[in-house]
């Protein structure tokens, strides 16, 4: 279980998401990265030479392929936000009837459109159970989407096809060869990466995409004065994007600076074990950097850790996705598009166990709750949004299973025609993602497929209810 928790921080801090879904694809990275390395070396023994200008250009393609995804992120993040008349710095939702989609000016999504428009057709099943980014396909044009797919490509085979010409620098051994493996692996995965889950604003995403810039056009030797500008210029935009009011307070500040350090820190190793050090110095950087991640791990998971060790308790019931089989469990009610199912007659030991055996998310942890007891009269939260509707709402009181009173006072139409909404509605403390309950009370009801929310405010539980 401490490993878990590890590679959680591990992946939160390269990646900002947990370890399962980028562990696979940063491996299978990795992966194509060693087939390249073979595909090489068999094309040397057959005789085929590789031109240095076309190796120069590959590169100025890879990266002039990333400027425009980032660009084109945050094109559309601001594009669509205006048309909608939706606050630059808000946080919104975007939800349909099987997805919900967050996206703000630091941590975008508009580039999983690419995810979101390809990844349903070959697997129909991941719409239901991952946030593919489907939910924003419907608001970017076909021919954009195209356009980023292809970008997307030529900049994914283009990293790998220049992996190999990289490393003529390096003379020394293998084992550097092999750190830089992993140091060329990690910077490059996270610039293709960011560059449709998070755009250039998102953290970590400015550092890793210079850092890679460094990989690519600087003598490895020269790497660290890469490294030295790289944290040099983040620290200037963090500072920038705090002073602008994009990061909402200190602790969220806090938290981009640990993981800025962290991972400067883990490349400034992955660097230094490519260089000709002592074996003792490179062993205190590889200490450092794993203490720090730990740390981290510890900071955000202590109080889960101990949850997740605890027995399970036959009488309580976990939320999981409606639709995902549960063969094992009893549907009990739903709440959204949740279900709620009862652990009786289990035999788990702990609640991590049950958590792996049926890959449920941290999100949809078990509450002590049956449906039935999970009331709104006994303890709720007010949450207080703005809604945006492509039809109008077909009443403006709506109730739902774990909601009271949803009230939506319309203030309007925005620049492209849809109806604003200003939204209150109670729902119960013991849902455990209310952005659920939210857009059931607008879909349910009417004739819209989709829906938009921003400036989503929601209360402390109250235990009296005082409607």
């Amino acid at each position: 279980m401490g490993i878990t928790f590890f590679l959680d921080a591990l992946f939160d801090v390269f990646a900002q998401g947990t370890f399962p879904i980028r562990f696979f694809l940063f491996a299978l990275y990795l992966a194509a990265m060693l087939v390249v390395v073979v595909v090489y070396r068999w094309c040397v023994s057959k005789g085929v030479t590789f031109s240095p200008h076309v190796d120069f250009g590959v590169r100025g393609i890879v990266i002039l392929a990333l400027v425009l995804l980032f660009v084109v992120n945050i094109f559309l993040q601001v594009l669509i936000f205006s048309e909608h008349s939706i606050p630059i710095r808000s946080l919104a939702y975007f939800v349909d009837s099987s997805e919900i989609t967050s996206t703000r000016l630091t941590n975008s999504n508009f580039g999983k459109v690419v995810i979101g428009a390809s990844l349903p057709l070959v697997f129909p099943h991941t719409k239901d159970i991952a946030d593919t980014g489907a939910a924003l396909v419907p608001y970017v044009p076909l021919p954009l989407i195209a356009g980023e797919s292809i970008l997307f490509l030529v900049a994914l085979l283009g990293s790998l096809a220049v992996y190999v010409s990289c490393t003529r620098g390096l003379s020394y051994g293998r084992v550097h060869h092999v750190f830089f493996f992993f140091l060329y692996g990690l910077v490059a995965f996270l610039a293709l990466e960011k560059s449709l889950d998070g755009g250039l604003l998102n953290d970590g995403a400015y550092l890793a995409c210079m850092l890679y810039a460094s990989l690519l056009f600087l003598p490895s030797w020269r790497f660290y004065i890469g490294m030295a500008v790289a944290l040099f210029s983040n620290a200037l935009l963090i500072v920038v994007l705090y002073v602008s009011g994009m990061y909402w307070n200190i602790p969220y500040l806090v938290d981009v600076v640990q993981k800025t350090l962290i991972l400067f820190i883990f490349v400034g190793t992955l660097y230094a074990g490519g260089q000709k050090l002592r074996p003792a110095f490179l062993t205190v950087l590889l200490l450092l950097s794993f203490f720090c991640i730990g740390v981290k791990a510890y900071e955000g998971s202590a109080g889960e850790y101990q949850y997740r060790a605890s027995p399970v308790d036959a009488a309580e019931s976990f939320i999981g996705l409606y639709g995902v089989p549960r063969d094992s469990f009893e549907l009990q009610g739903m709440i959204g598009r949740l279900g709620v199912y009862s652990l009786a007659g289990t035999s788990y030991k702990n609640k991590e166990e049950l958590l792996e055996r049926y890959a449920i998310s941290p999100w949809y942890l078990p509450i002590s709750q049956s449906t039935g007891a999970c009331a709104i009269e006994t303890s709720f939260r007010t949450l207080h949004f703005f809604t945006l509707t492509a039809l109008p709402l077909a009443q403006s009181t709506l109730t739902v299973p774990h909601m009271l009173d949803g009230t939506f006072t319309l203030l309007g139409r925005d620049a492209s025609g849809w109806y604003r909404y200003e939204s209150v509605i109670h729902v119960a403390s013991c849902v455990p993602r209310p952005i659920d309950v939210v857009r059931e009370s607008t879909l349910l009801g009417s004739e819209n497929a989709r829906a938009i929310f921003y400036d989503l405010d929601i209360s402390s539980p109250s235990s009296r209810w005082r409607g």
